[in-house]
């Protein structure tokens, strides 16, 4: 679906651009796990996690509830990410960009699929159909 697909890209150019902002502009030097966090992890890592959020999302929509129950679900998945920077031993800086990041990617894709990718998939009327068919004709033939 093109809009889930807009939705992925979006998050990823968000990342990298708080990447872009705070390693290049700023100077800060992102670091987790005692490696050094590139615009290509950054950018790998988002449309990974945004390819997930929404295959789940397109599979979730088909049922009634699933926007609800993957929206929970979501947020449960965005707060055990979150624990990653932390258990990285990033501090300060590095961990409050980190923990942008998480956000901000993880918040594009809930509200992005939400909001612009539609809930339930439209269907086609069926042709053969009742309603379709025409009556019988009433008209007297010659």
């Amino acid at each position: 679906m093109a809009s889930a697909a807009v939705v992925i890209l979006t998050a990823v150019f968000a990342a990298l651009a708080v990447w872009v902002i705070t390693v290049p502009i700023a100077g800060v030097t992102l670091t987790a796990s005692g490696r050094s966090v590139s615009p290509a992890a950054v950018a790998l890592v988002s449309l990974g996690s945004g390819c997930a959020a929404s295959i789940s999302y397109l599979i979730a929509r088909r049922f009634r509830s699933g926007p609800v129950i993957w929206t929970v679900l979501g947020c449960i998945v965005l707060v055990l990410s979150m624990t990653g920077p932390l258990l990285s031993g990033a501090t300060g800086s590095v961990l409050v960009v980190l923990e942008v990041m998480h956000v901000l990617v993880g918040g594009t894709m809930m509200l992005g699929l939400l909001l612009f990718v539609p809930r339930r998939m439209r269907r086609a009327p069926d042709r053969g159909s009742a309603a379709s068919v025409s009556a019988p004709s009433t008209a007297v033939s010659e």
